[in-house]
């Protein structure tokens, strides 16, 4: 009878294999504990300032359907976070550095478009003069995904705040380590470690009123000592929304704050107001918003030309149209054109049982965009089934 045997060695490294393949997948607390290490103090902050400039793109405002945002450049941009309390603040000095696409910018060459926003405990809003503010519902989602997934402190804040779950995924070659979360009604985000434990990327799901479940990724890159913060932080922070790109930034500064930011009264309270103008016999102005619409009674119907921003909008404006002539209710919405700012209603619109009229350039560009879920905050299209 042959007997075979095995030397220590080779039943070492025999063993080796069998435990490796049987290796524990990390836990969310371990991988939150190696991310923190890995930021060498900074992930300690509280609150964050960044600043910094470089080049972006006016996200929903292209020249033509499909095609990529029209570009900028950033003189300044500055954020703010508070990662406690959840506010985040954004001022910026930008120019066009294309002249086509749209937006609330001059014209190329011009001058520059400056703004701040903030959002906090579910509201979104924006300086409207002394004193004065205004409230922008339709920016909150984007804000809210900026605060948590913009900086690596304020990603891995949220992962731990919103019980991260721990995961592997295939990317090339390699293996990596992931933190999965949901803020609820807002986002779904992902955060991409490298084998030191940084967060080199987010990828994050945010709803839209336009595009729905809208893919957004931000990238981390040259990671270095950041005396302000006691750690290190990205020099450079590159974002994508929708598939183009919308920001490319160099970090000129952070510091630690503090950031205070506290929700105006009269955001708190707003409502959308829509103020009807008659116009013509069987024609009324609709304002009251940054955007206006026109509704128009026909024989069996109201048509009403623009539906815009947002759910919220569109449905205050579609209520005040029914209301105008008895028996009659808007059975068609006529879009002027594709920005994200005109064509934010007309989801609502279809949710609403309303026929589209829009130029034959968008047409495909709508059948395809509308088809997409809004699943992470179902609005009246997702609701109504159609």
């Amino acid at each position: 009878m042959t007997r075979t045997t095995f030397s220590p060695t080779a039943v070492f490294a025999l063993t080796s294999l069998v435990l490796a393949g049987c290796a524990a997948a990390p836990t969310s607390a371990n991988l939150l504990q190696q991310a923190e290490a890995a930021l060498q103090g900074s992930a300690a902050a509280k609150s964050l300032v960044v600043t910094g400039n470089g080049t972006g793109n006016t996200f929903g405002q292209a020249w033509q359907p499909t095609m990529a945002w029209p570009g900028l450049n950033y003189s300044t941009l500055k954020r703010s976070y508070n990662l406690d309390t959840g506010a985040f603040s954004e001022e910026f000095a930008r120019a066009r550095s294309e002249p086509t696409g749209g937006g609330a910018m001059p014209l190329m060459g011009t001058g520059e478009q400056r703004a701040t926003g903030f959002a906090r405990d579910g509201f979104a809003w924006s300086p409207a003069g002394p004193g004065a503010f205004t409230a922008g519902p339709v920016a909150l989602p984007g804000r809210v995904n900026d605060l948590w997934t913009t900086t690596p402190q304020s990603a891995l804040a949220a992962a731990k705040r919103y019980n991260a779950v721990a995961g592997q995924r295939s990317e090339g070659s390699k293996t990596v380590n992931t933190l999965s979360f949901s803020v609820p009604g807002q986002l779904r985000a992902m955060l991409v470690l490298d084998e030191r434990g940084l967060v080199t990327r987010v990828d994050s799901v945010m709803p839209h009123p336009v595009l729905g479940d809208t893919p957004v990724s931000t990238e981390f890159l040259d990671y270095a000592p950041t005396a302000a913060i006691g750690g290190l932080f990205p020099q450079r922070i590159r974002q994508s929304q929708g598939g183009f790109p919308v920001l490319d930034l160099k970090v000129t500064a952070v510091t630690a704050g503090p950031v205070d930011i506290t929700v105006p009264d009269n955001i708190k309270t707003f409502t959308e107001n829509v103020n009807v103008q008659p116009a013509a016999p069987g024609v009324w102005f609709l304002a009251g918003g940054s955007h206006n619409s026109v509704a128009i009674e026909l024989s069996d119907q109201i048509v009403l030309v623009e539906s815009p921003l947002y759910d919220g909008r569109a449905l205050a404006v579609m209520a005040a149209a029914n209301k105008l002539v008895p028996g009659k209710t808007v059975k068609t919405v006529i879009n002027s054109h594709h920005h994200f700012d005109h064509a934010g209603g007309l989801r609502a619109a279809v949710g609403e049982g309303a026929q589209l009229i829009t130029s034959s350039m968008a047409k495909p560009y709508f059948e395809r965009i509308f088809a997409n879920p809004n699943s992470v905050a179902p609005d009246r299209l997702a609701q109504s089934g159609r």
